[in-house]
């Protein structure tokens, strides 16, 4: 035990590499508002097209069951559900 105890050493290290300690990096407000307004007018309409789209799968899956789908493609019990839910998660 005792050879193991002089045989190590501690180390304090004050700063590492890796680390980054620079915190004072200022933003340009107006740079700012400039940047998130322009991600925002090329990005709201595509987000809101494909909310729209998944909003109207899982409507018409619903009325395709009303239909008649569910017996035309033998969908029983938890099949449809199982299969609905794919338009929930995407």
């Amino acid at each position: 035990m005792d050879d193991l105890e002089k045989t190590t050493s501690s180390t304090h290290i004050e700063k590492s590499d890796g680390m980054i300690d620079d915190f004072d990096t200022v933003i340009d407000p107006v740079l700012e508002v400039r940047l998130v307004r322009k991600m925002d007018i090329r990005l709201l309409p595509i987000v809101t097209l494909i909310y729209l789209f998944a909003f109207i799968d899982r409507s018409n899956a619903g009325n395709a069951r009303v239909l008649g789908m569910g017996d035309d493609l033998q969908l029983t019990g938890n099949r449809f559900n199982i299969g609905l839910s794919a338009f929930y998660v995407t």
